[in-house]
């Protein structure tokens, strides 16, 4: 690719980068490095409404702001899993609605992974500082 006569772009992903091989990592090969962090309060406000939209369940009433105030550290799919649940549980019930209090209450009841894997993301962390990641988001 060094012989490129037009702009190339390469992007690669890694859920480990120490099992990279060093030469990945330094200049010139991958010119900018970016980690992938949890979700930040807009972003996951925005994760709900997609997820709700694409299954036909938002509406109006529902509070997005609870929402997000209640899953820091939830990752998308983490969310993607709650509307699903919720969704799944009333379609089970006599009250078919979506609420913000069904999703807080799958909410109250989902492990986010930043509970599952915190010793692993507490390593991530550590690499982004040691090498120089940007954040993706």
């Amino acid at each position: 690719m060094q012989e490129k006569e037009s702009s190339v772009y390469v992007l690669a992903t890694s859920n480990n980068v120490e099992t990279l091989p060093p030469e990945f990592l330094r200049k010139g090969r991958f010119d900018k490095l970016f980690l992938v962090v949890l979700p930040n309060d807009e972003e996951r406000r925005s994760i709900f409404e997609i997820h709700l939209k694409k299954r036909g369940k938002f509406n109006h009433a529902i509070d997005t702001i609870k929402l997000l105030k209640a899953t820091d550290g939830f990752c998308g799919a983490d969310i993607e899993a709650v509307v699903k649940e919720t969704i799944e549980t009333a379609f089970f019930s006599d009250d078919k609605t979506i609420t913000t209090e069904k999703l807080l209450e799958t909410i109250a009841i989902t492990k986010p992974i930043s509970v599952t894997l915190k010793k692993d993301i507490a390593v991530l962390k550590e690499k982004f500082k040691q090498y120089d990641f940007k954040a993706a988001n």
